[in-house]
């Protein structure tokens, strides 16, 4: 009996001992699993990094590529309209940045580039040198008044020498235009997405004016006095199936 306990004493210790050594293997393997496992997260987090980063540089890429043909599609459509021997190349590349430059800017006031090329060829016709009866100036017919008001924002520093430069003439007419949008949405006379009829007429009439005329009209722009927004119109829905704005 002594002999039979003893011997199952000793297979006890035996499979005790089988028993500790394959439990510290079986830790061995969960932390080597558990360490592999560590390492292939952070691998695949790293390969998802990557992966994001590749995505953030192609969109951008494509942003990039957007913008240019942005500006070469603004850019010939002005080299289209207009008279070579009156308008340099420099002109015309200084017109196509600040066209793109207010899209951008303006974007969420509704602003694109079809409506400033057909505001801009219903003022001027594409000349940088233009002076109305009344004073107006450049591409935008800017009135030195108006221009004033908006130097802040511009940050121009002498509008009598600055005037008939595109980046700036174009950079204040686009401030003015904007500023007459946003008075008249707050009144509620337009809307955004509309066509802008207030707004282009108190563009080149003066908001006193269109006001007066709602006044004795009951609030109804006259035909005649809507020829001018109607033409803005019509030459941007064409400046639009050219492919402008898409």
């Amino acid at each position: 009996m002594q002999t039979l306990k003893k011997t199952l004493r000793g297979i006890g210790s035996a499979l005790g001992l089988v028993l500790l050594i394959s439990l510290a293997l079986a830790w061995n393997d969960i932390s080597q699993a558990q360490t592999v496992n560590r390492e292939q997260a952070a691998t695949i987090e790293a390969l998802q990094d990557k992966i994001q980063m590749a995505e953030e540089g192609a969109n951008a890429a494509l942003a990039i590529i957007d913008l240019n043909l942005q500006y070469l599609n603004i850019y010939y459509t002005i080299v289209s309209e207009t008279q070579r021997d009156r308008v340099s190349v420099t002109e015309i590349a200084a017109m196509s940045q600040a066209i793109q430059e207010m899209t951008i800017t303006y974007h969420r006031d509704g602003v694109t580039a079809s409506l400033l090329l057909a505001l801009i060829k219903r003022e001027s016709s594409f000349d940088p040198g233009a002076v109305s009866e009344a004073g107006a100036r450049g591409l935008m017919q800017v009135m030195t008044p108006t221009a004033l008001t908006h130097q802040a924002l511009v940050g121009y520093a002498d509008w009598e020498s600055e005037s008939f430069d595109p980046m700036t003439n174009i950079r204040v007419g686009t401030a003015e235009l904007v500023r007459l949008r946003r008075l008249w949405i707050r009144d509620g006379n337009e809307t955004p997405g509309d066509s802008w009829t207030y707004t282009l007429h108190s563009y080149r009439w003066g908001r006193a004016n269109t006001l007066m005329l709602m006044r004795t009209r009951e609030k109804r722009v006259p035909v005649p006095s809507l020829e001018y927004s109607v033409g803005v119109r019509k030459i941007q829905l064409d400046y639009v199936s050219r492919g402008m704005d898409s």
